[in-house]
């Protein structure tokens, strides 16, 4: 079994708890409440999208690290993995825009593709 990082993965979940907030925010149109809620929320905008982002890209760079050891076959293997996870990642991302018009994985995951791509 491949050896997890606890804070990674705790950082990752508290960006996608940040973003199911907020969304749930800008989809039910929330302007009046509570105060600190309001505030709360206001206080993740942007915030945990950008934490997301970011640990994509470094999940990214962990995945291509493995391939790094000097052999240029396991390089191009590790990327080919990752654009077939980018290829599913659009395919959900196109799916789920009638659902949220405002998602971002299909760009998210074109951009990976189109850099792996890009770099083979």
């Amino acid at each position: 079994m491949k050896q997890r990082i606890t804070g990674f993965d705790l950082a990752r979940a508290l960006a996608i708890f940040g973003m199911v907030i907020v969304n749930f925010k800008i989809a039910m149109q929330a302007e009046s409440g509570s105060k600190f809620l309001l505030w709360s929320t206001a206080l993740l905008e942007g915030r945990a999208s950008a934490l997301f982002v970011m640990l994509a890209g470094i999940g990214v760079s962990l995945l291509l690290r493995r391939g790094m050891s000097g052999r240029r076959s396991e390089l191009l293997a590790c990327r080919r993995s990752l654009v077939k996870r980018g290829l599913v990642l659009i395919a959900l991302g196109l799916l789920f825009i009638p659902i949220w018009p405002a998602d971002i994985l299909h760009f998210m995951a074109s951009i990976f593709c189109l850099q792996q791509l890009y770099l083979i």
